[in-house]
């Protein structure tokens, strides 16, 4: 039933499916309690911070399970992938690029593992572009202290959205 999977690792992959998929129900249910916010409401920076800070803990969140996920599932490719773009660091000590990277270079292994997703890419190229704008975007907030409008905020509202849409997502 679950070729080439040890019982052991397939109960951690049920374990980070819950929590990816937990995880994934709360950016979104937070996406639709935020939206209206930003534009039914005065302009506030602590209140754009906050959503903003929130925002991208959660996608960081998500991309950690699903680069440790990915690295588990695509065996030496993952850990090649690991080595390469992450110093040999375990996923969960990983920045948000370096996941970002290493799910680009196991993009079309993943789609050989993962049987919901055969046939197409977990991220494909417009995938690929938004988490390079997602970690970007989160670059500059956080390490360049850039301020966030409301419309910066959408933005990124936007793009929680969109990410939540990815293949990537049904590991």
């Amino acid at each position: 039933m679950f070729r080439g999977y040890s019982t052991i690792i397939f109960l951690v992959l049920v374990a980070w499916m819950h929590d990816l998929k937990s995880l994934r129900e709360e950016l979104l249910l937070s996406v639709a309690r935020w939206q209206p916010e930003m534009s039914n409401s005065a302009p506030r920076s602590t209140l754009q911070y906050g959503i903003a800070q929130k925002c991208y803990t959660l996608l960081d969140r998500i991309l950690a399970v699903c680069t440790a996920e990915a690295i588990t599932l695509t065996g030496s490719s993952g850990e090649e992938a690991c080595r390469s773009c992450g110093g040999g660091k375990p996923p969960s000590r990983m920045t948000l690029g370096e996941r970002v990277q290493v799910l680009e270079k196991l993009d079309s292994e993943l789609s050989k593992v993962l049987p919901q997703i055969r046939g197409t890419r977990a991220l494909g190229k417009s995938g690929i572009r938004l988490l390079h704008s997602i970690s970007k975007s989160r670059n500059q907030f956080i390490h360049d202290r850039v301020g966030m409008d409301e419309h910066q905020v959408a933005s990124v509202l936007r793009q929680a959205t969109e990410f939540c849409k990815l293949s990537l997502l049904s590991m």
